[in-house]
């Protein structure tokens, strides 16, 4: 998405239409494709959070595979996992790396995953 989106500039989303997030995600992947000449073919989530309506338009645009953030080990599913370490202690992400997160998996799914 274009825009300085991260935890502190949440994406403006009030009276924003589906259409204009369709667009939106349509015309960034374009515009990186041209500027890097390069095919984009993931999106990563701002914030990690998504929906099912989110997921679908994902889908639309053209992207092959999303990335979340909730824990777990990568599969083939179109919504992949993904640990934010950076502020981990070199034990935990040693933890993360071999699995200890995947317990929490499922709670934190339901934490990212929002209705609609």
């Amino acid at each position: 998405l274009t825009g300085p989106y991260n935890d502190e500039v949440p994406i403006p989303t009030e009276g924003r239409t589906g259409a204009w997030f369709e667009r939106e995600l349509v015309e960034s992947k374009r515009e990186l494709e041209v500027r890097l000449e390069k095919s984009i073919t993931e999106l990563c989530f701002p914030v990690g959070y998504f929906s099912d309506e989110t997921l679908e338009r994902c889908k639309h645009a053209g992207y092959q595979r999303v990335w979340a953030s909730y824990p777990g080990n990568l599969s083939k599913d179109y919504v992949q996992p993904r640990c934010l370490c950076q502020e981990l202690s070199a034990f935990e992400v040693k933890c993360v790396l071999n699995g200890g997160m995947n317990p929490l998996a499922n709670r934190y799914l339901k934490m990212h995953k929002m209705n609609g």
